[in-house]
């Protein structure tokens, strides 16, 4: 939890700029936005939330992180931004949503489901299950709804995470985790697929019970490595 006035800078105009927004508002910070783009997507909905959010869009000098407590990072944003590299090397901590999300409610149940292709459908069958079994369970994260907006009354979040989410983690853990299975993408962003697939498998290391498909060699070899 945020001090009240503490000051933040959030790096994304879109879905998840917007629910960091509405998060941090929830916790009586001041907050700065920033984006690349002249109109993000949503400008007006993060307008709309506080006449006291500063919106900064264009170039900026990297340095301007030193006046915040705390930069929040929306997944589109790359670790190599210099707004991100210079703000861990200020000392600033960096967040992601997942984070935000577990410090805040860890007494709910969290699964958590990954993967190069199928999570999105995985993510919803697990949730329908859920659902019909009488459980009060939440769906959301890179599939629909942005993981701080999802309704704190549920007893258990269904949550497609991206690797982008992942690179944030820390504290995050999950009651279960998946990574259905792991193929080249996002090259444009990793320096190779290792990388991409060691970020993807950064879950198993955040979770209490792993589910693996077996049927993956790249799982196998994980679950051997790392004793799991």
């Amino acid at each position: 939890m945020m001090k009240n006035n503490s000051r933040i800078l959030v790096l994304g105009g879109g879905k998840t700029g917007a629910s960091l927004c509405r998060y941090f508002i929830r916790q009586g910070c001041r907050i700065s936005v920033y984006d690349t783009r002249v109109e993000p997507p949503e400008i007006k909905t993060i307008k709309n939330l506080s006449s006291d959010i500063r919106f900064m869009t264009g170039e900026l000098d990297p340095d301007i992180v030193r006046e915040f407590d705390l930069v929040a990072v929306s997944p589109g944003i790359s670790m190599h931004d210099p707004l991100v590299v210079n703000a861990k090397k200020s000392g600033k901590e960096v967040i992601g949503d997942l984070e935000l999300l577990y410090r805040s409610r860890k007494d709910k149940g969290i699964i958590a489901i990954t993967g190069s292709n199928g999570k999105s459908t995985v993510t919803a069958l697990v949730h329908a299950i859920l659902c019909e079994a009488g459980i009060h369970a939440e769906i959301g994260g890179n599939f629909g709804t942005p993981v701080l907006d999802l309704d704190s009354k549920a007893e258990v979040f269904v949550l497609e995470v991206s690797s982008f989410q992942l690179e944030l983690i820390k504290d995050f853990t999950c009651e279960v985790g998946m990574v259905l299975n792991v193929s080249p993408d996002h090259l444009d962003r990793y320096r190779n697929f290792d990388e991409y697939r060691l970020i993807k498998e950064r879950l198993y290391l955040h979770t209490e019970i792993p589910v693996i498909n077996q049927d993956d060699k790249d799982m196998r070899r994980f679950i051997t490595n790392r004793s799991i």
